[in-house]
């Protein structure tokens, strides 16, 4: 009977070291899954942050083509009357009505000329700020550069 006994609480000693060990092996497993998933995280999160990014600079890219094609207009159009007014003052004189109304309409053309430069100016601005921050940012995920 003791020897019965015996043998049952050694059973039972082992069966509780060996679920000592695999509660150990899980928490370790469970703790490296973690890590894991912590890096694929941040992998995934730049992933997001550069592929965010990339649509706004494309955004800006094609909002940049429009001002530059609108900014080149208006200089065409502003030199096209820079250059009627410039007749019409030497025609009639400077003051003469319709070289003053044309002198005004001028003005306003350089106006919004000089608005679509400053836009464009802006817009640039914005793209190189992208660049900035794109080179700034670090793409290494626990002190290695992660795996693809």
């Amino acid at each position: 009977c003791n020897s019965a006994w015996a043998r049952a609480r050694e059973i039972s000693t082992e069966v509780a070291v060996q679920r000592q060990r695999w509660r150990e092996r899980l928490v370790a497993l469970r703790e490296e899954n973690a890590r894991e998933m912590h890096a694929a995280e941040l992998v995934y999160e730049r992933d997001v942050e550069v592929h965010s990014r990339r649509v706004h600079a494309e955004e800006l890219l094609t909002e940049i083509e429009a001002v530059v094609e609108q900014e080149k207009e208006a200089a065409d159009s502003l030199d096209e009357e820079t250059t009627k007014l410039k007749k019409i003052q030497r025609h009639f004189g400077e003051r003469d009505p319709t070289a003053r109304a044309m002198e005004e309409a001028v003005k306003e053309q350089q106006s919004a000329h000089e608005s679509l430069c400053r836009r464009r100016d802006a817009l640039v601005s914005s793209i190189e700020g992208l660049s900035t921050q794109a080179a700034a940012t670090k793409w290494e995920v626990g002190g290695a550069a992660p795996a693809r």
